[in-house]
């Protein structure tokens, strides 16, 4: 092979055909009003200042989760044909390919070639699962309408291009966290005073949990997002104001974690912040009892300890702890009894079971349950964000899910290390991704976080960083010499 001819060479030309092809095929949508709203949106934006293209990008990825507080962007849906995030999901990957054209080597170092690889398995095993539901009866466009958002984990490779430095790095992490705040807020004020606040949530429904309301919305799993880079940033940030900041932040989406009444991520969680003590502590980004990072970690664990035993005691009989504590200890009784949510689910999990027979490798297709509905299975879909990883294995297989898991895996691994660094944007990308990684994976048998768009965008976002962090050539203030703002 010539000189230069190498693999090497000609993988950013491949992204931006790759990615070109994956945002066609997201935004079109059945419909052109996908790509001529994307068209409109995209062309001033590609010729305007960078940083103001990097804080669009920002509160594009809040919008594709419906967080922009009183728009309500799926009221645009059109049934069965076009959804708000398609032309998001175009601009966006447009984006992406207009960063590699104007900078070719770009992803060379970036992304790691290990999750190229990943990214690509999985493409394939969801090309794979197009091809096979257009093989069983299911138009090729309806197929790859029903599998759309799983292409959402491309992001990966777009948020690691665009964020270049420190500065951008923290336009994304504050924006986020801004938008979860405000979400959060809002959410506590509707469960806990009654006050009707859904022009800021955005709830898909609101259904109610032993007397208490309970919103579902596309913001429930980014907002887990806000708060590991929220506390982040309150254990690591330069600035005093910044740290007094994200700790007030951390405390008002903490609240809204417990106010969703989602046993699975009262779980993951905690398993999450574990796992994150364990690394800051091994990694010695914590020293114990020193410093204000180590005195800050040892507080909030205090506080929530705290606060957790207060709403057992005879301090604590509002009707809302009443539903958390009933909730929580219902967890135990479920399992043990195979009844309520874990019952259902076990129902569900056999049926998919049967339905998936000996297809395990590359799954029975992306079946639209407009032409395959599927009798013994909820609203007869073989996607539902309640069984969480089974909803990728049927349609695509194993082909599909294990590179998914293997991101989050690996990437979770890369966290801890990146959590080596001293400077403390590295830590909080670290702390972050780690969190998020943890809570994906503990959560994956009921939660949708590596088979929704909102779990897989939160990733991304989290993956994507942690690619641009620890490439070669990324400075940080800390080496620039100059202070944290």
């Amino acid at each position: 092979m010539p000189d230069g001819l190498n693999q090497t060479r000609y993988l950013p030309a491949f992204v931006i055909v790759a990615s070109l092809v994956l945002g066609v095929a997201v935004a079109v949508g059945g419909t052109s009003v996908g790509v001529i709203i994307a068209l409109l949106l995209a062309t001033p934006l590609l010729v305007a200042q960078r940083r103001v293209r990097v804080v669009f990008t920002a509160v594009l990825l809040i919008a594709l989760v419906n967080g922009i507080p009183f728009v309500d962007l799926a009221a645009l849906n059109l049934s069965g044909s076009f959804n708000y995030t398609d032309p998001i999901l175009l601009v966006l990957f447009g984006i992406g390919m207009y960063e590699l054209v104007q900078r070719p080597g770009a992803l060379r170092g970036l992304v790691p070639r290990w999750m190229i690889v990943m990214l690509l398995v999985f493409t394939v095993a969801w090309v794979i699962g197009v091809a096979t539901g257009a093989s069983q009866g299911t138009p090729v466009f309806k197929a790859i309408l029903f599998g759309r958002d799983l292409l959402t984990i491309w992001l990966i490779v777009v948020v690691a291009l665009v964020f270049r430095d420190s500065t951008e790095v923290r336009i994304l992490l504050c924006t986020l966290i801004v938008a979860s705040v405000i979400y959060s807020g809002a959410h506590a004020i509707q469960v806990g005073l009654g006050i009707d606040t859904s022009s800021i949530t955005h709830p898909k429904r609101i259904t109610d949990a032993l007397g208490f309301a309970r919103l579902y919305s596309s913001m429930n799993l980014p907002s887990v997002l806000g708060f590991l880079a929220a506390t982040g940033f309150a254990l690591w940030a330069r600035s005093g104001r910044m740290r007094a900041w994200s700790a007030a932040a951390a405390s008002v989406i903490g609240l809204e974690q417990i106010l969703q009444l989602t046993r699975a991520n009262y779980l993951a969680l905690s398993v999450a912040l574990v796992v994150g003590c364990i690394a800051a502590f091994a990694t010695g980004s914590v020293k114990w009892g020193v410093g204000r990072t180590g005195n800050a970690l040892v507080g909030v664990s205090a506080l929530v300890v705290g606060g957790y035993a207060l709403s057992f005691s005879s301090l604590s009989r509002s009707s809302i702890w009443v539903s958390v504590q009933s909730r929580i200890a219902s967890a135990a009784s479920d399992v043990s009894a195979a009844g309520g949510n874990v019952g259902y689910r076990l129902v569900v999990y056999a049926e998919m079971l049967r339905v998936l027979g000996n297809n395990w490798i590359l799954g029975i297709g992306l079946q639209h349950p407009e032409y395959h509905w599927f009798a013994g299975l909820p609203d007869g879909t073989i996607r539902n964000s309640d069984v969480g990883i089974l909803s990728v294995l049927l349609p695509i297989g194993l082909l599909g899910l294990v590179p998914l898991l293997l991101i989050g895996l690996l990437a979770g691994v890369g966290a801890v290390r990146a959590m080596r660094r001293p400077e403390s944007v590295v830590r909080v990308v670290g702390w972050s991704c780690l969190g998020i990684c943890v809570v994906g994976l503990v959560s994956a048998p009921t939660l949708g976080y590596f088979s929704t768009l909102p779990g897989l965008m939160a990733i991304a976002c989290a993956v994507g960083l942690l690619c641009r962090v620890r490439s070669e050539g990324f400075v940080t203030d800390e080496m620039q010499g100059s202070p944290s703002t």
